[in-house]
């Protein structure tokens, strides 16, 4: 028995040992890893832009060696301020390496610590955004800008740590141009008033002075509508220009106002924003235009309703809805999703290079519901561009919904294409019930549509059973080109299975006109149809008129009824008119024969 108990003891004391021997031995362990981590400096890379004034560089947003930057590092223990300088620069000097005597280490592998780095250089993080009311001096314009870097490093990730610098302060920039009754504006004085100089509590409003007379740094602000922002003098005059909307001074954003200056008054002749650093693109902030608020659809998260006159720049893949009697104008815009126009008479006006695109099925890339006229504009075919294209069944490029609901295309080069069952411009596919648009009108530009399988390209759609109802298609000008999908007419009706497609009336009274017709469709007038195809009376007058038109392969005309189960009220033909099949030769064909 007590052998027993001595030899429990003597195992029990055995085992304590030999874990005081390992605990020792990890200890030991650990104490040589945290031996063998050699404490290294931080290194620290500064990306982002100062405002450099041209005095101090020749390209407005680059870095300089002896820049002072803080570099703020908090961890578990402590938080330390320490000054860093620029060592060194890309060759763009946009990206700078920051050196200190005096930098801050990495104590072990693990180590993690929260940064925030700010320039110009001061003892404490600067709170609040404060500028200089007198910027026409260099340093104090110079000191005006603040930048600012918020991150977390940590040993693991990288050798070498970036810090990212962005705005805090809004730049504008005023243009002068001498309008009517001024020869020079070069001895104007420009100054911003009714402005704020910081963003801390209880700031109240005062006036900054420009550096050379055109560039101020602001803190973010909201300038009200009619405020008196930018004032003028010149000659013993002082002119203001009030923002007709609110203005959004926002960080890191450049805001242009380009204006004239006459005898009699002050005007706007354009008012832009931009990306400080890179000089292009926008924010998405709203701002004001001649051609109204600038929108930066890449800045959208959701869909969105314009609901004032806007100019629409950048891209997105989320809808877009105009509101009613809203004019907008798409400069270099890309929608990838539906456009939407809630009736109204309104105006699309093209700058640039435009496209909006769909690919859903019964989702048109444009469409124009309601009363009114939707107008596109552009003022020149080779630079102002829209190309509406659905990749998709029933689907229009531009689509017209209800009877009221109408269409002129004056300016501009217009790509409509459709996919099957819907015209390229007109009305989608009706299965049962009725479809109908008001009138197409086509005065000038240049117009390229496509309809997809059994619609027209200019006009109604295919039918399953019901009615789809074109208003009158009127053409007066411009280059203007039809090739229809199989079955459907150039310029007119589609396939009606069973029901009617229709289209009102036809009359082309002036441009160039090429029209083809699909597989049994006309090249302006009817398609196929089951049911009923049919065109109302079809007139081509002027001498100045060029019509190009084919039927299709199995079409029974050029011009007029496209095959059997097609109608066509009549057909009249101006004698100078000049109308050719699009080969050439001038043996087109009639249904009915013309008077």
């Amino acid at each position: 028995m007590d052998k027993r108990m001595k030899y429990r003891r003597f195992s029990g004391t055995a085992a304590l040992a030999g874990l005081a021997v390992l605990a020792l031995l990890a200890a030991c362990s650990q104490d040589d890893a945290q031996e063998e981590f050699t404490a290294t400096p931080i290194s620290f890379t500064a990306s982002g832009l100062q405002v450099t004034p041209t005095t101090r560089a020749t390209v407005d947003g680059t870095w300089e060696t002896g820049d002072k930057v803080a570099v703020q590092l908090t961890d578990d223990s402590e938080t330390i301020v320490k000054e860093y300088s620029v060592s060194s620069l890309s060759d763009d000097s946009k990206t700078a390496t920051l050196s200190s005597d005096d930098p801050y280490y990495w104590q072990s592998a693990s180590d993690k610590k929260t940064v925030k780095a700010w320039y110009p250089y001061s003892v404490t993080y600067p709170e609040s955004v404060t500028v200089y009311a007198d910027q026409s001096i260099n340093n104090n314009h110079y000191n005006s800008d603040l930048l600012v870097a918020e991150t977390t490093i940590a040993y693991a990730t990288a050798s070498t740590q970036t810090l990212s610098f962005s705005h805090r302060t809004a730049k504008i920039v005023v243009t002068l141009t001498a309008g009517s009754g001024l020869s020079s504006v070069e001895n104007a004085t420009v100054t911003l008033t009714n402005v704020l100089t910081s963003d801390a509590n209880g700031a109240t409003t005062t006036s900054v002075t420009p550096y050379q007379n055109s560039i101020a740094l602001l803190p973010p602000q909201n300038i009200a509508a009619g405020t008196e922002f930018i004032k003028i003098t010149l000659d013993g005059n002082t002119y203001y220009y009030s923002p007709d909307s609110e203005q959004d001074l926002s960080a890191g954003n450049q805001y242009t106002y380009s204006l004239t200056v006459s005898k009699t008054g002050l005007t706007a002749t354009e008012v832009s924003i931009s990306e400080w650093d890179s000089g292009s693109g926008a924010s998405g902030l709203p701002t004001e235009t001649l051609d109204g608020v600038l929108v930066n659809l890449s800045a959208l998260t959701s869909a969105t309703t314009i609901e004032k006159k806007s100019v629409l720049i950048g891209t997105t893949s989320y809808s877009v809805t105009v509101a009613s009697g809203i004019s907008i104008t798409l400069k270099d815009a890309t929608i990838n999703n539906q456009l939407k126009f809630n009736g109204g008479d309104v105006t699309l006006t093209l700058s640039g290079t435009n496209v909006v695109t769909t690919s859903e099925r019964r989702l048109s890339a444009i469409l124009y519901s309601g009363e009114g006229t939707l107008t596109i504009i552009g003022a020149d075919t080779d630079t102002d561009k829209l190309t509406a294209k659905t990749n998709d069944d029933y689907s229009c490029g531009i689509e017209l919904g209800g009877t009221g609901a109408d269409l002129e295309i004056k300016g501009g080069n217009v790509t409509a294409t459709g996919d099957d069952f819907a015209a390229g411009i007109g009305l989608g596919y009706t299965y049962s019930g009725t479809s109908s648009c008001g009138t197409i009108t086509i005065s000038g530009g240049k117009v390229t549509a496509t309809g997809g399988v059994y619609a027209a390209d200019i006009g109604s759609g295919y039918v399953f059973s019901g009615t789809s109802s074109c208003g009158t298609i009127t053409i007066s000008g411009g280059i203007v080109t039809a090739t229809g999908g199989n079955h459907g007419a150039g310029i007119g009706s589609g396939y009606a299975l069973s029901g009617t497609s229709s289209c009102t009336s036809i009359t082309i009274s002036g441009g160039d006109v090429t029209a083809q017709g699909g597989d049994y469709g006309a090249g302006i007038g009817t398609g196929r149809a089951f049911g009923t195809s049919r065109c109302g009376p079809i007139t081509i007058i002027n001498s100045e008129t060029i019509v190009k038109a084919s039927g299709g392969s199995n079409s029974t005309a050029d011009i007029g009824i496209g095959n059997s189960g097609g109608t066509c009220t009549a057909i009249s033909i101006d004698g100078n008119a000049k109308i050719t099949k699009i080969d050439g030769t001038s043996t087109v064909k009639y249904s009915p024969d013309p008077t």
